[in-house]
């Protein structure tokens, strides 16, 4: 024994395995809690109703966790990251898709292929271009109008249209419908 020392060993001064059989044994959670948020954020996010989310996590578009004995789902940061980049890749909307970030979230209007506030409904649209629901389809589907529906694969999903393809479009119609100097009478 070591003069400074009272115990026989200084192994003595860890737990020994045998004490760690009497703690209750932790339980072992597939992600952190703060890698998780509400269903009241995804909404937010997204710019949608906590009942659309709820639709989306039921229809299993976006990964949950159901806890037992919790009302609210728990929501992977992450889940709600690849959702939004499935967007991007569904409509095929050339923006950069995101990656994982290491300790950090992105801000909520990067999420989106594009932020709302660059968005216009589709009743904005038909109003634009004086036009019908149909037409405005079909430009989206010509890959003329960029938009996405936040709900894939539903029927009557609100479309949300990228106002700069919007202006864009309303732009080379102008530039069609202008006359040209090539088309005026010549007076010579």
């Amino acid at each position: 024994m070591m003069p400074h020392c009272k115990r026989d060993s200084q192994f003595e001064l860890f737990d020994h395995p045998g004490h760690e059989a009497e703690r209750p044994p932790k339980l072992a959670l597939p992600f952190q809690r703060k890698a998780e948020i509400d269903p009241k954020r995804v909404a937010r996010i997204l710019f949608v109703s906590n009942s659309t989310v709820m639709r989306l996590l039921k229809k299993g578009l976006i990964r949950s966790l159901s806890i037992p004995g919790e009302r609210r789902p728990r929501i992977p940061y992450e889940a709600v990251v690849d959702y939004c980049n499935r967007l991007r890749l569904e409509y095929r909307i050339s923006t950069r898709s995101l990656g994982k970030l290491q300790g950090r979230r992105y801000r909520d209007d990067e999420l989106l292929p594009f932020p709302w506030r660059d968005t216009i409904g589709m009743a904005e649209a038909q109003a634009a271009l004086e036009c019908t629901k149909e037409v405005v389809r079909i430009l989206i589907e010509e890959g003329i109008l960029i938009a996405y529906q936040v709900f894939i694969g539903e029927p009557g999903s609100p479309w949300r249209i990228q106002k700069q393809s919007l202006e864009r479009y309303m732009e080379s119609l102008r530039i069609a419908a202008a006359p040209s100097r090539h088309d005026a009478p010549s007076r010579l």
